[in-house]
């Protein structure tokens, strides 16, 4: 999976579109690479959601969902690194 533009549609009023930079701030980092995000205030501190396209081979490996992309948030007051994999959970 890989992040990719939310389309203007999707973003909805009171939130706010960013890009987050990987560590270091390199917007060119070769493996981590930066990701746009909706950003909104909650109850629970800071919603991050991001959206991720299905790269080759990953659709193959979700046959159960069949979803043509995956949103990811993250409530937390301070974001950590992440990434996303297609796993089948054996091991």
């Amino acid at each position: 999976m890989r992040p990719i533009p939310i389309p203007d549609e999707l973003q909805q009023e009171g939130v706010r579109r960013i890009v987050i930079a990987p560590p270091g701030g390199d917007l060119t980092h070769d493996t981590i690479r930066p990701v746009e995000a909706l950003a909104a205030i909650v109850p629970e501190g800071i919603c991050l959601t991001m959206l991720v396209a299905l790269e080759d081979g990953d659709l193959d490996r979700l046959t159960e969902m069949r979803r043509p992309a995956v949103w990811l948030s993250m409530y937390t007051n301070q974001l950590p690194p992440f990434a996303v994999e297609v796993a089948d959970g054996r091991g």
